[in-house]
């Protein structure tokens, strides 16, 4: 999952392994902002057309 993910960003160069954590960005001040499960349904799929 660590190396589909890298790969859906560009990132081709070696492979990755260990958890994932995938977060929605942060906000003004620094604190994480959760992803909508909308958005982590998508990102999924778009790592099942990979």
């Amino acid at each position: 999952m660590a190396t589909l993910l890298a790969v859906r960003f560009g990132f081709t160069f070696q492979d990755y392994h260990g958890p994932v954590l995938v977060t929605g960005g942060a906000d003004a001040e620094g604190e994480t902002l959760a992803l909508s499960k909308d958005k982590i349904l998508a990102l999924l799929t778009s790592l099942e057309e990979l």
